[in-house]
């Protein structure tokens, strides 16, 4: 007759209290229908399908995305290239620090208080070189706890400087994770070419593809203690049966 394991109280309680804080809230977006959003537009809010002038607050709307070209020529869409639909924003003119992609307004309210939030976060980029003047390197994904705004100056935190390809071709897939403190209710990523703008002048543009994060919280260090006693008694109870048996 086969037997079955039954585990202690204390063991299932353990499991059930770290289960109920690993607590996790999924964002980004997936491109699915190629169109074309706007064109001679600095700055485009895609959450709310509208222009943005680049100045002011733009909302407080969860999991905005709004992408800044910032040349008032720039055109944005939705389209297919290289197997992948995706975002593109094509510039024209040097760009300075605030061009790039915003995912603002990441919720960390309802975690437990005081606890700190993991954000992973991950995505393909590709550059569009019509003319040899992008520059795909030393880009750099950026952060910031609290009130977010469309600005470099609001991501103070650097999480990754990373390089891609400019061949119109060939994505490059980024992924990384970083921490915010259990006193921050939101927060936001901007991924731009870092302190130096975009540096180029051409009528080429950047695409962005399955851009996806997720907020999770981290336990606390109770929690993980609690995880030790509760592999302890699995390891105790199953020990246990192995004597009886022989």
């Amino acid at each position: 007759m086969k037997s079955t394991t039954v585990l202690p109280l204390f063991v299932i309680g353990a499991i059930c209290s770290i289960s109920l804080n690993a607590q996790t809230r999924e964002y980004g977006y997936s491109f699915s229908t190629p169109e074309t959003l706007a064109t001679d537009v600095a700055s485009w809010n895609y959450t709310l399908d509208t222009s943005y002038s680049g100045s002011g607050d733009p909302g407080t709307t969860a999991n905005m995305f709004i992408v800044r070209g910032e040349s008032g020529s720039s055109d944005h869409s939705i389209v297919s290239i290289a197997g992948e639909t995706a975002y593109y924003v094509r510039t024209v003119n040097t760009q300075n620090t605030n061009f790039g992609f915003y995912l603002m307004n990441l919720d960390f309210t309802d975690f437990t208080s005081g606890q700190d939030v993991l954000v992973s976060y991950s995505f393909k980029i590709l550059g569009n070189d019509t003319n040899g003047g992008i520059d795909p390197n030393d880009w750099q994904v950026l952060y910031t706890e609290g009130t977010t705004g469309v600005g470099v100056s609001s991501y103070t935190d650097v999480a990754q400087t990373f390089s891609f390809q400019d061949d119109n071709q060939t994505w490059t897939s980024i992924s990384g994770t970083f921490i915010v403190s259990g006193a921050s209710d939101r927060g936001g990523i901007l991924i731009n070419a870092g302190t130096s703008g975009s540096g180029y002048t051409s009528s080429g543009g950047y695409y962005l593809a399955d851009y996806a994060v997720e907020v999770s919280s981290i336990p606390e260090p109770s929690n993980f203690a609690l995880m030790g006693v509760a592999v302890i008694g699995v390891l105790a109870v199953a020990r246990r049966r192995i004597k009886r048996k022989k």
